[in-house]
């Protein structure tokens, strides 16, 4: 066993994530490569072992089984049933997704309703497990919520496995975990007692030496403080109830529901692929281990009704999203109280948008039209909110086309509000929409969109979506399938990465500086802070400029009002002896004291400026003219 292994996202090409080499890849290749012909490789880390299903996405001999967080909300976003292996090697990927905050019970019966069986049939020489702890409740970085003795109940039935099918040749490696102190030590503890053949029991108390260690480390030292727990086990209830086909209500909103929907699809997907019957009942005998309290110990978050009816939306549909500038903005499902809200988002929509979105002025969004938007089911209805500061800023809605004899289709339109277009917000809310469709059965987006309205349809084909149009006098109409793709992950992705890092741009890159306490006077403190703090910065006026006594025209303004200037110079550039730049701390990033542009006071030059000479003999620092 190897617990720093585990690097499943490492690429052939490239690294991924947090690692750099696929540590599994690399061993079962070398297995492979030294006698071994059918290998089951098992990753129960809460994200998808993407890495580890590429390398042998068209290897026969190698079954990949990952069972990890919806990939909807998940990093990296693959992992759906419906990837099932290379033409020559169909059925030997399998994924089974589990819905966000899935405790242990559901994730348990997701487990077993898909991997012994597969395993049985594949027949492998030897089990390579990934056994990252990351989906327990109190990970930072996942929305599981698994407990310690769930995750103990994972490692021996994989064990059990191996023991059964392999006659006891079981590879484990580590993998995520980012909760330092309550559930790495204690997970991977029980994983070294079991491939030992020492079971450690979840009552076992926690060493004093462990906790008086964690008492005395620095907050610093741990990347998620918290107390020492006292047992090896969190009291979780490891209990579950076997799958079955008619063990859910598939109209039911429920988390119970949503993870036997997930399953149903997986079995679906892979299970004929073996010869196996997918709506066959799981009649496993599964050992039970200790057991804790009948309730979880990390509980979804509750969500209340969010229509008239049974009806209950996903917790996972409410997020917090990052829009293309940066900025965050929270995203919800409609409820009924947004009525007056919705009512006030559609007045402030300027003339020209209400007619893009609406086919016409629609002044006044009619009584009716609010009750359809808001009295939703979750299902065949849904209807999203983009919410920034209490106000709404956008709205997406989907509607079926069962009555339309399009029983997987539906119909898709969103609008945002004028002062926060061109913020991504429509591909985010697409995206969220598609997801919430996906996980009704639905396969497919269609949308009526006028002509003249291009910035529809290229918020359809900036998402990554295929489009089918057709056209009818002034308005088009478009289609395209919405199961995800690899040319659409990584549209998503790359849209995701670009969102992050402006979100940290202002921070990291900053157009100005101020320093306080800065002064004219060479003598003072504050002109040796700011002179310390950036050599690129002076308050001293520039000593070569040869306008205003010596000083820009800026700074002499500066000096008049009482206050004192701050003079930047580029590094790059330098006040010559005949020229002057302006002097503000904005300037200095900005501007070359040698272009005929920035001369003229010119904060951001166009693109291949030229001076009367002949051009800049240097570039600028960020905006590069000349």
């Amino acid at each position: 066993m190897n617990i720093a292994g585990g690097m499943h996202h490492a690429m052939r090409t490239h690294a991924s994530g947090f690692c750099i080499y696929n540590d599994a890849a690399i061993a079962i290749s070398w297995l492979l490569d030294n006698g071994f012909d059918r290998i089951a490789y098992i990753d129960v880390d809460a994200h998808h072992g993407d890495g580890v299903q590429a390398q042998f996405w068209n290897d026969p001999r190698v079954l990949t089984v990952s069972i990890h967080e919806d990939p909807q909300h998940l990093w990296p976003n693959t992992g759906y049933p419906s990837e099932l292996g290379g033409p020559e090697a169909r059925g030997t990927a399998i994924n089974i997704p589990v819905p966000a905050f899935c405790p242990d019970r559901l994730w348990l019966r997701a487990f077993h309703a898909v991997v012994p069986s597969v395993i049985r049939e594949f027949r492998p020489q030897l089990i390579v497990s990934q056994c990252g702890c990351d989906s327990h409740g109190a990970d930072p970085l996942t929305d599981l919520s698994l407990t310690v003795d769930g995750q103990r109940a994972a490692i021996l039935a994989m064990r059990d496995l191996a023991d059964e099918v392999c006659d006891g040749r079981w590879l484990a490696v580590g993998g995520g975990g980012y909760q330092l102190v309550g559930v790495v030590p204690r997970t991977w503890t029980h994983l070294i007692g079991a491939v030992v053949g020492v079971d450690v029991d979840p009552a076992t108390p926690i060493p004093g030496e462990w906790k008086d260690l964690v008492a005395q480390l620095p907050a610093e030292r741990i990347a998620v403080p918290g107390p020492a727990p006292e047992t090896m086990g969190d009291g979780g209830d490891t209990r579950h109830v076997p799958w079955e086909p008619s063990t859910y209500d598939p109209a039911e909103r429920s988390i119970e529901a949503t993870a036997d929907r997930f399953i149903a699809r997986a079995r679906s997907a892979v299970l004929p692929l073996h010869g196996l019957d997918p709506e066959d009942p799981v009649t496993d005998e599964v050992p039970l281990h200790p057991s804790g309290p009948a309730t979880d110990p990390f509980p979804a978050p509750s969500v209340q009704a969010a229509s008239a009816g049974p009806y209950e939306f996903p917790a996972h549909w409410v997020a917090d999203v990052l829009a293309s500038d940066g900025g965050v903005v929270h995203l919800r499902p409609v409820v009924p109280d947004d009525a007056d809200a919705i009512v006030e988002f559609h007045a402030g929509l300027s003339e020209r948008t209400r007619y893009l979105r609406y086919f016409g002025p629609y002044p006044v969004m009619p009584p009716r039209d609010v009750a359809r938007m808001t009295t939703v089911d979750h299902e065949q209805r849904v209807c999203l909110l983009a919410v920034l500061g209490g106000r709404i800023i956008a709205v997406g809605l989907y509607e079926g086309l069962a009555d339309a004899g399009k029983p997987t289709s539906a119909e898709v339109a969103f609008v945002v509000a004028d002062e926060h277009q061109g913020r991504g917000l429509g591909p985010i809310l697409l995206e969220h929409l598609a997801g919430a469709a996906a996980e009704n059965g639905f396969h497919r987006f269609e949308a009526e969109v006028l002509a003249e309205n291009r910035y529809m349809v290229n918020v359809f084909k900036a998402a990554g979506y295929e489009l089918r149009r057709s056209f009818d006098g002034s308005v088009v109409h478009v289609e395209f399938g919405i199961d995800p793709t690899e040319a659409l992950v990584a549209v998503r992705n790359a849209r995701e990465l670009a969102s992050e890092a402006r979100s940290v741009s202002n921070a990291l890159r900053p157009t100005s500086i101020a320093v306080i306490g800065a002064s004219a006077t060479p003598a003072r403190s504050g002109t040796r802070s700011c002179a310390t703090s950036s050599p690129a910065i002076s308050p001293v006026p520039c000593s070569r400029c040869t306008r205003s006594g010596g000083r820009s025209p800026e700074s002499a303004r500066t000096a008049r009002s009482g206050t004192s200037p701050i003079r930047s110079t580029s590094p790059l550039s330098p006040c010559p002896p005949t020229t002057w730049t302006r002097c503000s701390t904005t300037a200095w990033p900005r501007t070359c004291a040698r272009c005929w542009w920035c001369r003229r006071g010119s904060r951001t030059p166009a693109a291949g400026a030229r001076s009367p000479s002949g051009g800049c003999s240097r570039r600028c620092a960020r905006t590069g003219c000349g």
